[in-house]
């Protein structure tokens, strides 16, 4: 087998807030909702978690 792809997910600030947004109002399709949370969990970004490192 080969070894996986790594992906780095860096937001921007203003793509961090829509994505925030987008999962706290509940009016979107739970698939979109749980896909916009694990962006924001992966987001190595300034402001986010960065937890891609130890995920992916």
């Amino acid at each position: 087998m080969g070894r996986r792809a790594t992906y780095r997910v860096t937001l921007s600030e203003a793509e961090r807030k829509e994505l925030m947004a987008m999962t706290r109002e509940g009016k979107e399709s739970a698939r979109k909702v749980l896909l916009g949370r694990a962006l924001l969990l992966l987001d190595e970004g300034e402001f986010g978690v960065g937890l891609g490192r130890w995920m992916l």
